[in-house]
């Protein structure tokens, strides 16, 4: 029996040792793990920051394949994999924190969730909270999303968070399919403005609305109103100040998008440059 392995800047093979209750990195732990189970690194880049290879233990083993979320960017970037069965047939996915060329990411929870209930928990009870899912029970939640006729829906779930981990996005790891059926049209984004903030307007039976198209594949804010002229936060980090010049803090900067001469145009502030004017003079002088 052979397992693939691959390593790269963006994925990491995991795995997870039932029996001694650990969990590997492929690009940190490759070496012990082929000492252990045998197999070979079959590529590895010039950088040596690439590579795959496989493993091969005995039938025998005790190896589970692991999913992986990514700790360290905005993004959404994951990958998922059935880890346990319940009595009742009921399949679990398991997600390990990682971050770039760093392994297992130790400050994040490892998520565990069956579509409708999401678990965050420190590595220690991965295997216990497997072993006694369904007696897991978390707090009651919903998030909205919507169809391209503007009629509103909630999915609901539960979020076990005993240990109160922040910052996680538990929306990103339950079973959005009917949302994203509920999208039906082509996503496209043909101005700056729609590529930047992802939202699109759609017109259905003689009104228009604006739709926020979440990385997660579905519709999750909704506008009656066209947002250019919103003022206040929009989607994205952008905010707005009701004329089309729109701002968000990007690193050590700000990031700004406009009309200029009937163009969209995109430029960069120094935060103490941007701060220190007022918008409307900036609005003025500069894109006028």
């Amino acid at each position: 029996m052979k397992i693939k392995m691959v390593y790269n800047g963006e994925a990491d093979t995991i795995l997870f040792s039932i029996k001694e209750k650990s969990f590997f990195s492929y690009e940190k732990d490759r070496e012990m793990l082929h000492d252990r189970f045998g197999g070979c690194q079959c590529y590895t880049s010039h950088t040596g920051l690439s590579g795959e290879g496989f493993l091969a233990p005995p039938a025998d083993h005790d190896l589970v394949m692991f999913g992986y979320y990514r700790t360290d960017i905005k993004g959404v970037q994951q990958q998922k994999d059935v880890v346990h069965t319940t009595d009742g047939g009921c399949p679990i996915w398991g997600y390990a924190p990682i971050a770039s060329h760093k392994g297992i990411s130790n400050d994040s929870p490892f998520v565990l969730t069956d579509g409708k209930k999401v678990a965050l928990i420190p590595e220690h009870l991965v295997l216990e909270t497997l072993l006694g899912w369904e007696g897991v029970e978390g707090k009651d939640y919903k998030t909205a999303y919507y169809r391209f006729d503007g009629a509103e829906s909630f999915l609901p779930f539960q979020l076990y968070n005993p240990y109160r981990f922040r910052g996680i996005n538990v929306v990103r790891f339950l079973n959005l399919r009917v949302a994203r059926e509920d999208v039906v049209v082509d996503v496209r984004f043909s101005s700056l403005f729609e590529k930047k903030t992802k939202i699109i307007p759609i017109r259905f039976q003689g009104e228009t609305n604006w739709f926020h198209y979440s990385p997660l594949g579905f519709f999750d804010q909704m506008w009656s109103k066209d947002p250019q002229f919103i003022i206040g936060e929009i989607a994205n980090g952008y905010v707005g100040n009701g004329n089309g010049l729109f701002w968000r803090r990007s690193g050590t900067g700000v990031q700004i998008f406009f009309m200029k001469g009937g163009e969209e145009v995109e430029e960069e502030s120094s935060t103490l440059e941007w701060f220190s004017r007022n918008i409307n003079e900036w609005w003025d002088k500069t894109i006028r």
